[in-house]
């Protein structure tokens, strides 16, 4: 039977352990990064165009026109295996893919032609005569505010 002592010992192994993988992925990424770079600058221009032009329209594709998940776009559409993970996160595209994801969102909100507000309680407004909607942040985006240009709408549970 194991003792309290015992368990706080093999967590902090490995806790160390965890650190030490943690930093070998942090400098394989870095030299990973590097490689990139340096592959980069042999490419002539026209190459560097070329590779331009079929990864964006490989994005495109996966994330505008499919809307496909991030490991989709991925294995899918760039034909990769399961070792582009980690590397899509690493050169950020994995941040682009959710904002794009998120842009989607709002380009259909922007066409909606009914609108509703509702919480916990239940539906508070409702508007099904949407001629068209903005958005507006205020307050370091901390308040969003809809404005809505069509006939009024309903307060209360219509």
């Amino acid at each position: 039977m194991e003792n309290n002592q015992d368990k706080i010992v093999m967590n902090e192994d490995l806790l160390t352990a965890l650190d030490s993988v943690g930093e070998l992925l942090r400098e394989q990424s870095i030299q990973y990064e590097g490689e990139c770079q340096k592959y980069w600058d042999t490419l002539s221009y026209e190459d560097k165009l070329k590779s331009f032009y079929q990864v964006t329209k490989f994005i495109r594709q996966g994330d505008m026109v499919d809307h496909g998940s991030y490991r989709w776009v991925l294995y899918d559409v760039f034909g990769f295996g399961m070792d582009a993970y980690v590397v899509g996160m690493d050169s950020g595209y994995l941040d682009i893919h959710n904002r794009l994801f998120q842009g989607a969102d709002w380009v259909t909100l922007m066409d909606c032609t009914r609108f509703e507000v509702i919480d916990r309680d239940g539906r508070k407004y409702s508007n099904g005569n949407v001629e068209s909607l903005k958005v507006s942040f205020q307050d370091n985006n901390k308040t969003v505010k809809f404005f809505i240009n069509g006939k009024p709408g309903e307060w209360g549970n219509p």
